[in-house]
C-alpha cells in the first residue's frame, strides 16, 4: 500500500482530510513543523496525543506519528494510541545522542531515517521496518535526499561487488551485521521499502528520487 505513495505531513484534522482526498497514501501527524520549531529555538517533541487523535478520527488512510531518536516512552504513547507507524526521527530534537530506540520490542512497525548503507543497516538491526532518506527537512532543497539515496545505492554497489571475504571487512567498517549486508548484496537494494524524505518540495523532486530508487 505505502509502495509508490506520497506521506503528507499534516498539523490538524483538516490537513489530514485534504491530503486523503488529493491521495496521499498516508499521513504524518505532526505538533507544528519541526523545522519551524528549531528555527524559533524550541524542542521538537511527539505530538500532542489528542491531536494524533483527531487525526486519526479524520481519515481512513494510516497514520503515521514521530518521536524523538531515543525516547522509547514516546514510542510506547504512540503505540498506545494505536497508530499505524511510528517515525523515530532526526527532525524532533534528540532524547538520547547515543543509543536508538530498539524497536524489536514493538508491535507497530517503524520508519527511520539513514545518510548512507551503513545508517539504514543498523536501523534495520534494530528493527527498523521502513527507511527513508534523512534529507534536510524544511528547506525545499531537494540536493540532501538526493546525495543520500546516492551514498545508498553505491554502497550497496560496492557491497554486491565483493567477495566474501571482502564483504566480512566491508560489513565491519559500515559497523552492521554481516547476514544483513550480505542479504542487502544479494537483492541489489535494501531488504525494506525506501522512501525518500527532507527536502521533496515539488512533484518532479519525488519523481527524481523515485527514478534514484
Amino acid at each position: 500500500m505505502m509502495k509508490g505513495g506520497i506521506i503528507m505531513d499534516v498539523v490538524n484534522a483538516d490537513q489530514a482530510r485534504i491530503a486523503e482526498e488529493a491521495g496521499a497514501c498516508a499521513v504524518m501527524a505532526l505538533e507544528r513543523v519541526p523545522a519551524d520549531i528549531r528555527r524559533d529555538g524550541g524542542v521538537a517533541r511527539m505530538a500532542d496525543p489528542e491531536k494524533v487523535k483527531k487525526i486519526k478520527d479524520a481519515v481512513t488512510i494510516p497514520v503515521m506519528a514521530k518521536c524523538r531518536i531515543g525516547h522509547f516512552v514516546e514510542a510506547q504513547i504512540l503505540e498506545t494510541l494505536n497508530v499505524d507507524f511510528i517515525d523515530e526521527s532526526e527532525v524532533l530534537t534528540p532524547a538520547d545522542e547515543e543509543n536508538h530506540i530498539d524497536k524489536t520490542v514493538f508491535k507497530i512497525p517503524f520508519v527511520c531515517g539513514a545518510r548512507n548503507l551503513g545508517e539504514a543497516l543498523r536501523r534495520i538491526a534494530e528493527g527498523a521496518a521502513m527507511i527513508r532518506t534523512k534529507g534536510e527537512a524544511g528547506t525545499g532543497n531537494v540536493v540532501e535526499a538526493v546525495r543520500h539515496a546516492r551514498a545508498i545505492r553505491r554502497e550497496i554497489a560496492v557491497a554486491r561487488s565483493l567477495g566474501s571475504a571482502e564483504l566480512c571487512g566491508y560489513a565491519k567498517d559500515l559497523g552492521v551485521p554481516l547476514d544483513l549486508l550480505r542479504k542487502t548484496a544479494e537483492l541489489g537494494r535494501l531488504p525494506v521499502v525506501n522512501f525518500a524524505a527532507g527536502g521533496l518540495a515539488t512533484p518532479a523532486d519525488v519523481g527524481l528520487l523515485m527514478q534514484l530508487g
